[in-house]
């Protein structure tokens, strides 16, 4: 038997739909929802290092790896 397995990173609304279809074949879906990728930053921490380490992961990977800061 060959498993075929379909990951998603895309808008709720088209990953809904493909769910709705995968489901009704059984197949197997992962779907990534992140939305905006947040940053929590908490009260106690450093601030300078909280910056840089947010403007390092913003441009690092460039979009190809999730990882980075969105700056909308």
């Amino acid at each position: 038997m060959i498993h075929h397995i379909l990951y998603i990173t895309y808008h709720t609304l088209y990953t809904l739909s493909i769910g709705k279809l995968a489901g009704a074949n059984l197949a197997h879906v992962t779907s990534e929802l992140g939305g905006k990728a947040a940053l929590i930053v908490f009260p106690d921490c450093n601030l300078d290092q909280a910056v840089n380490g947010a403007a390092f992961a913003t441009f690092i990977a460039s979009g190809m790896v999730h990882v980075q800061i969105d700056t909308s």
